[in-house]
């Protein structure tokens, strides 16, 4: 298979990244690391040609797949459980780290999220100015009471004692009234609004007077 140009400058480009940094990287960051100058696709077709190559190895934790250089075999065993170790470490860390981002994510996700109910800065303040006019007119009317004499409980208790003799002989007089009327109308020939037409009685829904009793 015929490699391109850029896809040979990208995986050239991959090869010296790994010789500087000897250690575990995600496929974002081999991007990231050589400042994006190829594309993503090309990047992860280098890392593909290096795997087949058997110039990098590839480790998978969980979804995430890192690639590190591959040893020289010429290595003791002591040095590759060193590096393996080394290598998990690193892992480890970058695992670590993602965690982390992931859980900053979420924790910014909910906060958008708790967020979307409340009111905003511009919605705070319109409101802020209306419950200050509420307030300003509430003020003005209790300042309207300033100075004025409360009425003392004795004097409420004669003008109350006065009201209800007075609503005892209204009661009493209207009763009357309307005992008479009941008394003619046994023997009026016409509707009772004829009869006080005629005599020009005036009912308290006609004067529009409603007391309640």
């Amino acid at each position: 298979m015929t490699v391109l140009p850029d896809e040979k400058m990208a995986t050239e480009a991959v090869v010296d990244f790994f010789n500087v940094h000897n250690r575990p990287y995600s496929l974002s960051d081999i991007q990231e690391g050589l400042k994006s100058k190829f594309p993503k696709t090309n990047v992860q077709k280098a890392v593909n040609s290096l795997l087949e190559q058997r110039r990098i190895k590839e480790k998978v934790y969980g979804k995430q797949k890192v690639y590190f250089p591959a040893q020289n075999s010429k290595q003791s065993p002591q040095d590759l459980n060193d590096e393996i170790r080394t290598l998990d470490r690193q892992i480890n860390e970058i695992n670590t780290k993602v965690e982390a981002k992931e859980g900053a994510i979420k924790t910014i996700q909910a906060q958008y999220s708790e967020r979307q109910g409340r009111l905003t800065l511009a919605e705070a303040c319109g409101k802020k100015m209306e419950l200050d006019a509420e307030l300003r007119t509430t003020k003005d009317a209790l300042e309207a009471f300033d100075g004025v004499a409360l009425v003392e409980s004795k004097v409420k208790e004669q003008v109350q004692k006065e009201y209800d003799r007075m609503l005892g002989i209204y009661r009493k007089r209207k009763r009357m009234c309307l005992d008479m009327l009941d008394t003619i109308l046994e023997s009026y020939p016409k509707k009772k609004a004829n009869l006080y037409e005629e005599v020009g009685i005036e009912t308290d829904e006609d004067a529009g007077f409603n007391l309640v009793l």
